[in-house]
């Protein structure tokens, strides 16, 4: 069986990678499978740029195709912010204090259009790098609703579904998520070429 790295340390992250690819005829690996520990600092100014870097670097290490994203939530009022800072958002970074900031800078605003947006990179070998985008359009709302998913998803407002992406259920979401989809075009690409 193939191994697959997956480039992240983010748990809820992972978990989202390996309820999608659940099924996929690959090996998924995690630095703590390898007992290893990898910090990367995200520097570059876009996702696709964020999740080149987070590739290279866990593939130069472990040489083992690996994956990564960048993701995060643009909101049309704030001029696509947070944007590559959504998991740093607010000074603290946890994701409370990002929703209520985030919830802050929209008090009043009437154009509540956002989307979150993923940029992920399958990185074979430096000769074999390929990306995949996805995009999940949505509204933000006044008031968060907890329950499952992390980050944004108690405000983000999904117009087709009549909920929040909090309230929905594991598969629900990454049918039609921004990951879920990018994460389907890869896995195309794969059988394809396997």
């Amino acid at each position: 069986m193939k191994q697959l790295l997956i480039a992240s340390n983010n748990f809820n992250k992972i978990r989202e990678f390996k309820e999608i690819l659940a099924n996929s005829p690959f090996k998924l690996l995690t630095c703590a499978d390898l007992n290893a520990h990898l910090d990367i600092e995200e520097t570059g100014m876009t996702f696709r740029e964020n999740a080149l870097i987070k590739a290279k670097a866990f593939y130069d290490r472990f040489r083992i195709p690996t994956i990564a994203d960048d993701s995060g939530l643009e909101v049309i009022a704030l001029g696509n912010r947070p944007g590559v800072f959504s998991q740093r958002y607010s000074p603290s970074g946890t994701d409370e204090d990002n929703l209520a900031l985030l919830l802050k800078e929209m008090h009043g605003v009437e154009d509540r259009r956002a989307q979150y947006v993923c940029e992920l990179v399958y990185y074979q070998s430096p000769e074999t790098v390929v990306f995949f985008s996805g995009i999940l359009k949505g509204q933000i709302m006044d008031k968060p609703i907890s329950g499952n998913g992390f980050g944004y998803d108690p405000v983000f407002y999904i117009p087709s579904l009549k909920k929040r992406l909090s309230q929905c259920r594991p598969e629900e979401k990454n049918a039609i998520s921004h990951r879920g989809q990018a994460i389907r075009q890869l896995l195309d690409l794969l059988r394809s070429h396997s």
